[in-house]
């Protein structure tokens, strides 16, 4: 297997992507607010054209996408470059074996740590997800957890350990309880930051296993530009800040709603304001 490399293609700054590993198997890349994790209908940048166009002129050269960043959200990912490495990295994600910690800026100010515990309902029809009380194959289990690390006037910045992975999951569990996202005006925001094309919201770290070696592998977040919070060196490497890892359930519980922050039973909260 290759030696790792710390190869740049760019600076978050410019909001290029950034290479934060890579080897014979995987490469870990910081994805830019603004960037699709996949190429769509709009012929709009992408991280897995962006990869391919790198890797082009290896042979046999492979790219494999096995989880996705929502297009305004930044942030790490990590994606295979065998055949081999995809499979062994989807199986850690169907085994909820990956550790997913989020930054994100909302408006309001929640308790200082909780949890929320829902039932999503995707409508494809207007692109959006929705908390919903109803059971049903189309409905998906969704938890998460958070940690208040700061307030300032009427916004919170917020640790979020994701225990599942749905569309839009974190966008939607926290609009439905008041918390839109600084800048996510598809959920209730009204503020457009600096780059119109971003919210609020960043995948700060991302852990593995190495899909060949078995080795632990953790990326970490670089500084994204226009970051709307000018708090602790969040991005510096000290990350420790009090939410346990999340213990995988493979077969867990229908959703049950505990009660929100203002005492309401949660029921049936469609995220639309």
């Amino acid at each position: 297997m290759k030696q790792q490399k710390d190869r740049k293609s760019g600076s978050f700054e410019s909001g290029k992507c950034v290479i934060l590993m890579e080897d014979s198997s995987i490469t870990g890349v910081y994805k830019p607010p603004g960037m699709l994790s996949q190429g769509d209908r709009t012929g709009d940048p992408d991280l897995v054209s962006f990869l391919k166009r790198r890797y082009r002129n290896e042979p046999g050269s492979f790219v494999g996408l096995v989880h996705r960043l929502d297009r305004p959200a930044c942030g790490v990912m990590v994606l295979a470059r065998t055949p081999g490495a995809a499979a062994s990295l989807s199986r850690q994600i169907t085994g909820f074996q990956w550790v997913k910690t989020y930054l994100a800026v909302v408006h309001g100010h929640p308790q200082r740590t909780g949890s929320f515990h829902d039932h999503l309902f995707i409508d494809r029809n207007v692109k959006k997800t929705f908390t919903d009380s109803v059971d049903g194959s189309s409905v998906h289990d969704a938890l998460m957890e958070y940690a208040v690390l700061e307030e300032h006037a009427n916004r919170s910045l917020l640790k979020i350990v994701l225990h599942t992975g749905k569309k839009h999951q974190i966008r939607a569990q926290l609009a439905s309880r008041g918390y839109p996202i600084v800048g996510d005006r598809k959920y209730g925001s009204s503020e457009v930051l600096r780059n119109p094309g971003m919210i609020a919201l960043c995948a700060w770290s991302l852990e593995f296993q190495h899909p060949v070696t078995g080795a632990p592998v953790r990326l970490d977040s670089p500084r994204p530009l226009h970051w709307p919070w000018h708090g602790p060196a969040l991005f510096s490497g000290s990350k420790e800040i009090g939410l346990k890892k999340p213990v995988r359930n493979p077969n867990p519980e229908p959703a049950r709603y505990p009660e929100d922050i203002s005492g309401r039973q949660a029921g049936r909260r469609k995220t639309e304001r």
